[in-house]
């Protein structure tokens, strides 16, 4: 409701300014990137989210019990990584809830954080996390 179309330029440039990708597509803003802040607001929300909700464990379980089909053409890998979905879709709400599209993924950070013990609280933890997942998440003077 914002513009009169999705296509006109100041939609598109709302897009653009708005997209965090090192696609081809989005070449002219590859060097974009999220503030720490930001992010850590989402991260922080979504750790949150994943808690209260149980989604990690709930699905972690479905993925235990999946019993892969022996005439599937798919490896295992590939038939439960759908599974994972809900974890993505959530974190995509809340990036966009804060006007934010195509984001740095929580997904990775909050995962490395779970291995570890760590807290979205635990600042250093939460910047070695996002190091460690620089294919995913691109962050405004820590990320290349």
């Amino acid at each position: 409701g914002r513009f009169d179309s999705a296509l006109s330029e100041a939609a598109k440039s709302y897009v653009l300014e708005r997209t965090f990708s090192d696609s081809k597509f989005y070449d002219r803003i590859k060097d974009q990137r999220i503030s720490f802040e930001e992010f850590h607001t989402v991260l922080k929300e979504y750790v949150a989210w994943e808690t209260e909700t149980g989604m990690f464990e709930i699905l972690l379980e479905q993925i235990r019990n999946y019993e892969h089909p022996d005439d599937s053409e798919d490896d295992e890998e590939e038939a439960t990584v759908g599974m994972w979905h809900p974890l993505y879709a959530e974190s995509t709400r809340l990036f966009r809830k804060y006007g934010l599209i195509l984001p740095a993924s929580v997904f990775f950070v909050a995962s490395a954080l779970r291995l570890d013990g760590q807290s979205p609280n635990d600042i250093p933890a939460v910047m070695e996390a996002v190091r460690m997942n620089l294919d995913n998440v691109f962050i405004e003077g820590i990320t290349r």
